[in-house]
């Protein structure tokens, strides 16, 4: 994961999917994962650097030549992300989808135990699973169902 600043107050997240072994002749376009303004437009973005926490989420500390201002390492939670297309579209190494809990969640996450993180659906190259589409259509079905019974 790559966070650039820019001269007009703006933080890049970009993810390069080129692959590790260098006798693969596949070399994808890096991923613009998010475009964050984070200063004014006349306001350039001096310095990055990441802030961990053990007891708090890590955060990208952004800095200017007169201000430092900080946001989460990923926004995963964010309400465009409250479905699974949402989520894996985002194409963001640090989030993945729950089946089970029906979320977008940090990919990883120091609480969660192994066994629940291989549950998590990540699709990086094309930001689309085709699971989505069929629990989107079971969903959209189910509303369908509830609405003919709870009309009779």
């Amino acid at each position: 994961m790559l966070y650039l600043g820019t001269n007009r107050g703006r933080i890049l997240k970009v993810y390069d999917l080129s692959p590790q072994d260098p006798d693969q002749k596949k070399n994808p376009d890096p991923v613009l994962v998010e475009s964050a303004r984070i200063f004014p437009e006349d306001i350039p973005v001096r310095n990055l650097m990441i802030a961990r926490s053990q007891d708090a989420q890590s955060r990208l500390v952004a800095l200017s030549e007169h201000e430092v201002l900080s946001m989460p390492l990923h926004r995963c939670g964010r309400a465009t992300q409250e479905s699974c297309q949402g989520c894996l579209a985002l194409r963001d190494p640090r989030c993945a989808w729950d089946p089970v809990a029906e979320a977008c969640v940090e990919w990883k996450n120091s609480g969660m135990d192994s066994d629940r993180i291989e549950l998590l659906w990540q699709e990086l190259e094309t930001g689309r699973r085709e699971e989505c589409d069929v629990l989107t259509n079971a969903i959209l079905l189910a509303g369908e169902i509830d609405i003919q019974i709870s009309s009779a």
